[in-house]
């Protein structure tokens, strides 16, 4: 298992908003993420530009073949 941290949106984000998150992160293609599962999700109130979800996310550490990761 991979564990993704400090995975920061907006509070009112959409669900497609956490894929393209860990898409960014890892730099990969959407092929390529086979599976993720969100353990934990927190509010982050501390910044003055708005609040923040701060999520925990657990992945399955198989990629596809086809995909190179530099995280």
């Amino acid at each position: 298992m991979l564990r993704l941290t400090e995975i920061k949106l907006p509070l009112d984000h959409p669900e497609e908003a956490i894929e393209a998150a860990i898409l960014k992160k890892l730099q990969i293609a959407p092929e390529a993420l086979i599976r993720y599962t969100i353990f934990k999700r927190s509010q982050d109130a501390r910044k003055k530009g708005g609040k923040l979800r701060s999520s925990t996310l657990w992945m399955s550490r198989q990629l596809r073949k086809s995909c190179c990761c530099n995280a």
